[in-house]
């Protein structure tokens, strides 16, 4: 008879290791071949079976289902917010820009206006004729020059400007 060797029932020594058990005794079985021509089977086909009831989820995934939900739902609010909140801030730079659009063209009204009155004082100073009032005072109405001793030095102790309530006390 011829003798048998791993190689004939193992691909390699690693299968031969880990497929093999220790036998005691003085009597060693036959190793039957572990690998076995398969024979060639006709494939039947697969029956479909469709189950009415849905199968129960363990607390554990339903727990955990919950918590994703509710991280979904928070993050959710918080990019709403987040995009309310960046709509109003652009809204708020372009009240911002329009304002200071409206200001500097009140600006430039006020620089004219102020240019025109600047003007108009100018022209009304200059069309007034003193040496004509002068004269219509001293000769239609009788005006006079003030002599020295018509003049009355007040000396108060406070500076500030002097308003004449009553007669000036005399020396």
């Amino acid at each position: 008879m011829r003798e048998l060797r791993y190689s004939d029932y193992y691909a390699s020594y690693d299968e031969l290791k880990y497929n093999t058990s220790y036998v005691q005794g003085s009597n060693v079985l036959q190793l039957e071949p572990l690998r076995k021509e398969e024979k060639k089977q006709e494939k039947k086909p697969k029956l479909h079976v469709v189950k009415t009831r849905k199968p129960k989820k363990d607390l554990y995934t339903r727990a955990q289902a919950m918590q994703n939900r509710m991280a979904l739902t928070i993050t959710m609010v918080a990019l709403i917010a987040v995009c309310l909140s960046c709509i109003r801030y652009l809204d708020l730079q372009a009240e911002v820009s329009g304002k200071a659009e409206v200001i500097s063209e009140l600006e430039a009204k006020y620089v004219d206006l102020k240019t025109d009155n600047d003007l108009t004082e100018v022209v009304i100073d200059s069309s007034i004729d003193y040496d004509n009032i002068l004269n219509v005072a001293i000769n239609e109405l009788g005006m006079v020059y003030a002599n020295k001793d018509q003049v009355i030095v007040y000396n108060s102790q406070e500076m500030e400007c002097v308003k004449q309530l009553g007669d000036i006390p005399q020396k």
